[in-house]
């Protein structure tokens, strides 16, 4: 089995991950999907006020896009 291996330096800490392991686990996938988000927002310079209000929007537009079809099943 390949493992994961660590090589600290200086002030930074490199980690190998074979891509068979990030194919098979669902959550070394979900944790590098995080740090690339967190990478994101480290560089927005969206307002914390700006983020939630686009979320609410998002949320908003998705509710009405599946509202139908949602209360639809719930019938069944």
């Amino acid at each position: 089995m390949k493992e994961i291996r660590t090589y600290p330096k200086n002030d930074f800490l490199t980690i190998e991950i074979p891509y068979s392991l990030i194919y098979e686990n669902k959550t070394i996938r979900e944790f590098l999907k995080y740090l690339k988000i967190k990478g994101i927002v480290a560089k927005s310079q969206a307002k914390d006020e700006d983020i939630e209000k686009l979320s609410s929007e998002v949320k908003e537009k998705i509710w009405k896009e599946s509202k139908d079809q949602f209360l639809k099943s719930m019938d069944k």
